[in-house]
């Protein structure tokens, strides 16, 4: 139970860090960021944004939503945050795996859903990659092992390297 606690508190550790950091941010240089990334997300009718974590040891289905984000400047710091993203290959070893989905849309109703995979390695490097989610992604339970295949899955190119997620 305290290793739970831990996680959790870490998990929302990190969330609350990204929005400081990328409420911080005083830009990029657009020569360097994929201008793919601004395109698929925009801000521009976002209506929510859910921020699930693979998690091991629970009986919960996975992933397990840990935060969900409704107000604009929390949305637009993700955004903005994902937009820094710079195209890079997915390189060492997996630590842990989140998952972030973008609900689009009206007041009224969702008209659209995107996601990307937000991947932590054991050397401190953080990535990001869009992809078509399919019930391979869910799991009953989830183990380590679990993670390294859903990596394998999404292939290790073709992902984006952003700053950790606060």
């Amino acid at each position: 139970m305290l290793i739970f606690r831990y996680r959790v508190f870490i998990l929302m550790s990190v969330v609350s860090l990204l929005m400081v950091l990328v409420g911080c941010s005083t830009g990029s240089d657009p020569q360097t960021n994929d201008q793919r990334l601004q395109t698929m997300f925009p801000l521009e009718e976002l209506k929510e944004v859910h921020v699930q974590l693979y998690r091991e040891g629970t009986s919960k289905a996975q992933p397990e939503l840990m935060a969900m984000y409704v107000e604009e400047p929390d949305l637009s710091r993700i955004v903005n945050w994902i937009h820094q993203g710079v195209k890079s290959d997915f390189e060492g070893n997996l630590e842990s795996l989140s998952l972030f989905q973008f609900n689009y849309g009206t007041k009224e109703k969702v008209t659209g859903t995107k996601y990307i995979m937000y991947a932590a390695t054991t050397e401190a490097e953080f990535y990001i990659k869009p992809f078509h989610k399919t019930p391979e992604f869910d799991f009953d339970t989830y183990r380590q092992e679990d993670g390294e295949q859903l990596v394998s899955l999404l292939g290790k190119t073709d992902w984006y390297k952003v700053e950790e997620a606060k």
